[in-house]
Parts: structure tokens; sequence; C-alpha cells
């Protein structure tokens, strides 16, 4: 098999691999405070830094979940493009680990404009 034949699987690797680090990150907020720690440090008001780090975790987990199995890909890619914006704004406020999340953005819009391809829930679901 030739590279050319392996490009059906580009947008299935690009969806796992942003779907577990978000699933990652998702399950962290419910085993680790640091997060809510770091955000009552920053001095976060919004609301209860513990409560706003479990809101945060559900959000990565459903994005993270729907990115594996390929379900909404341009609107669940979309949303994941707009979290690691906001983690881009907020950590270059910080100082820490910014171009992980310019990567991790990237990697998003590619899904955005490419779509979820032939290994997904959405493509069985058109078939």
């Amino acid at each position: 098999m030739t590279l050319d034949g392996l490009q059906k699987y580009a947008e299935v690797t690009l969806r796992l691999g942003l779907g577990i680090v978000l699933v990652w990150l998702g399950i962290l907020k419910f085993v680790s405070d640091t997060v809510s720690r770091a955000f009552a440090d920053a001095g976060f008001t919004f609301m209860d830094p513990h409560t706003f780090a479990i809101v945060l975790g559900i959000i990565e987990l459903l994005i993270g979940v729907m990115l594996i199995i390929g379900l909404l890909m341009r609107v669940t890619a979309s949303f994941a493009a707009l979290l690691f914006l906001m983690y881009i704004i907020a950590v270059m406020a910080w100082g820490s680990r910014t171009p992980v999340y310019i990567a991790l953005f990237a990697c998003a819009l590619t899904l955005v404009i490419k779509g979820s391809g032939e290994c997904s829930l959405d493509h069985l679901l058109k078939a």
C-alpha cells in the first residue's frame, strides 16, 4: 500500500488524536483539583472555580467522544477549535504551553474543513 492509499485514514487519525486528548483533559478535571486551584489563584470570579472545572471537564469529554466516533464532525470540530482558542488566550495570559494549544487548534480547524472522513459515524449515517 502506498502513502496515497493511506490518505483515507488521515481524518480518523486526526479525530482519534484530538478526541483522546480532550477525553484525557476532561478526565483530569474530575480526578485532580489542579485546574480549579489555577482558576482560583487567577482570581476567577465568573462562577465557583471547582464547578467551572467540572463543567469544562464534561464539555471536553463530550467533544472528545464525539470526535472519536465521528459524529456531527464539522460542528464538533468547530466547538473543539473554539475551546482550544480559549485555551490559547487563557494560557497566553498565564504564560505556558501555548504552542501545544496552537497545534491542537490547527488540527481542529483541519477537521472543520475536511470533515469526518470515511471511518466515522457521520459516514455510516449518510449511507
